[in-house]
């Protein structure tokens, strides 16, 4: 009987988790679609506002934050207390199949290790063209992934 109290009490902590990576992922969403280039307006990346693009890599870092945390969440809701990081967690998730594209999570976590040390305009364009061709797509595909998890969870417990 303990164990199905720890289950749920762990199933809560990663579809609490969920939630708050999808608000977190909502506010990104936000952020690329008014910074994403347009053709039609012809807006340029240099023309990007350093404002506008620090609140980008800003709402990318705590989105990948609540990414990493989840794959931990969802790790110890299947019963694996090991994982402890953001690496362990990136490499568990690829273990259990959360994400699939290794060198662009590895990619992402490389950079979100390095955004504390980015003080030239430089490493925060670079950081700010991944985060707009990369790193928001793998955060897509991840979020749609637990998505999956969550209602198939659902449909077994009902």
């Amino acid at each position: 009987m303990g164990s199905m109290k720890n289950a749920g009490q762990n199933e809560s902590g990663w579809e609490q988790h969920f939630l708050l990576f999808r608000k977190a992922l909502a506010k990104l969403s936000v952020a690329v679609d008014i910074l994403k280039p347009n053709e039609e307006e012809n807006l340029e990346l240099e023309e990007v506002d350093d404002l506008l693009r620090e609140g980008l890599i800003k709402r990318f870092e705590y989105t990948h934050e609540h990414a990493w945390t989840l794959m931990k969440e969802y790790a110890l809701y299947l019963e694996n207390k090991t994982v402890k990081g953001p690496k362990d967690s990136t490499l568990e998730g690829l273990k259990m199949g959360l994400i699939v594209d290794a060198d662009g999570w590895m990619s992402m976590l490389a950079s979100r290790h390095e955004i504390t040390r980015m003080y030239d305009e430089e490493s925060t364009a670079v950081l700010f063209q991944k985060i707009l061709e990369s790193y928001y797509l793998l955060l897509l595909i991840f979020e749609e992934k637990m998505e999956g998890l969550l209602s198939e969870m659902k449909r077994w417990h009902l």
